[in-house]
């Protein structure tokens, strides 16, 4: 791998990587985007967006359809992982781009409960300037859905006009 590659991701504390464009688009077209939960002003993917300021890990994502590149980096990927995991819970579908760390507890407690999509080769990464670096690491897309159906109780059914059968 050349040198400046490494340096760009593994160099300068750096834990911020603007997402490929035809990638975004690619999965813009399937899932239709309503919030950028991890950017900045300059790469935001979504007219609405959370950057740094704004902490997306704070926010309700319940009943969005959210796009996020999280910061890599040690501790700070499975806590968007964790966020995105929990928001489906509450209805958010999520798409995220992550490492594939198969040997991480948070692959293992959260990416793995997610649809897990893998590219063959390994994802250009544009800087802020235009130039593409190569990921050191393989690269997935994980996409935790929101419920597609809901159980309600017994009330709830009453509720729509349902009368049981009393025998």
């Amino acid at each position: 791998m050349p040198k400046k590659d490494m340096d760009y991701f593994h160099g300068h504390g750096r834990v911020e990587y603007n997402t490929p464009q035809w990638l975004f688009h690619a999965l813009d077209m399937e899932f239709k985007f309503t919030v950028d939960a991890a950017a900045s002003k300059e790469n935001a993917k979504c007219d609405q967006f959370f950057c740094m300021a704004d902490d997306g890990l704070s926010k309700d994502w319940t009943n969005e359809t959210v796009w996020v590149n999280p910061p890599y980096g040690k501790g700070i990927t499975a806590k968007w992982l964790a966020k995105a995991y929990a928001e489906s819970k509450k209805g958010a579908t999520v798409v995220m781009v992550v490492p594939v760390r198969a040997d991480a507890k948070w692959w293992h407690d959260y990416a793995m409960k997610g649809e897990i999509r893998l590219f063959r080769n390994r994802l250009n990464f544009d800087n802020d300037h235009g130039e593409k670096h190569y990921a050191p690491f393989a690269t997935a897309v994980v996409i935790f859905r929101g419920y597609q159906f809901k159980l309600v109780s017994l009330p709830e059914v009453s509720a729509m006009g349902y009368k049981p059968n009393k025998k």
